[in-house]
């Protein structure tokens, strides 16, 4: 996840959950791990979570190994995955000025909206995540198609 590169993962490597070889195991996983419409019993889904609550090997016989496992160059580690969860819930918990966000909502809130409604879909989109470094708050910004939904983070950077 990038882990070994900085203190967080690099958001092009998170664009892997969605790829067409990878978005079952995605589906797959947080459909056994969040509260969705077919399983209100289940934790809600905060933003960050799947970095950290995803990790490996998981010894699953019903779940694949999160698609980072094998990453040598950027192996996964408790506390970086701690780190980017913390930097998700608590750093993006402002108020959203970005295009496609929900009035009122923060950054978080629609990062949170936007992943949950993506993976819960019966034909979920790829999502395409992009980091823009840039001003001193953040925010984000969605453009949807039927097939691929492309997020946009612009923020201060980490």
């Amino acid at each position: 996840m990038g882990w070994a590169r900085g203190r967080f993962p690099v958001l092009a490597q998170l664009n892997m959950l969605t790829t067409p070889g990878q978005i079952n195991d995605t589906k797959a996983f947080f459909l056994s791990r969040y509260r969705h419409p077919g399983n209100t019993t289940l934790p809600a889904y905060k933003l960050g979570d799947i970095c950290a609550d995803w990790r490996g090997p998981s010894g699953s016989t019903t779940l694949a190994d999160p698609p980072w496992e094998d990453d040598r160059d950027n192996p996964w580690s408790k506390p970086d995955a701690e780190d980017w969860r913390h930097h998700c819930q608590t750093d993006l918990n402002v108020p959203n000025t970005g295009s496609g966000g929900t009035a009122g909502n923060t950054v978080y809130d629609d990062l949170t909206d936007w992943i949950t409604t993506a993976l819960t879909a019966a034909t979920p989109p790829r999502l395409k995540y992009k980091y823009r470094r840039g001003g001193t708050t953040w925010k984000a910004d969605i453009i949807k198609s039927s097939t691929m939904w492309k997020i946009t983070v612009t923020g201060p950077g980490f």
